[in-house]
């Protein structure tokens, strides 16, 4: 997940509670912040941590990642390429 402030209420894809029958893990990338990864030209410094920590939720046994807002859908091959689970946007 990236650096928020905002509350993460049930219904929001940061927060485990929305998925009341699923087990979730929740990961915070430090330094992701959105200004990073949106606008004209994204960082792509930023990408390394986020395939670092999906890589981290796939030896733990996570079968799936997701992403709330479509932050990181420049990269999104990039994440998907480095791991062998599901990864949504």
């Amino acid at each position: 997940m990236h650096n928020t402030v905002f509350p993460r209420i049930p219904g929001d894809t940061g927060n485990a509670k929305s998925y009341p029958h699923i087990p979730v893990s929740c990961k915070t990338v430090k330094n992701a912040y959105a200004f990073r990864i949106m606008g004209k030209e994204p960082d792509i410094e930023l990408i390394m941590p986020f395939m670092e920590a999906s890589q981290e939720l796939e030896v733990d046994g996570v079968k799936s990642i997701s992403i709330s807002y479509g932050f990181l859908a420049v990269f999104q091959t990039l994440l998907a390429d480095s791991v062998h689970i599901l990864s949504f946007p």
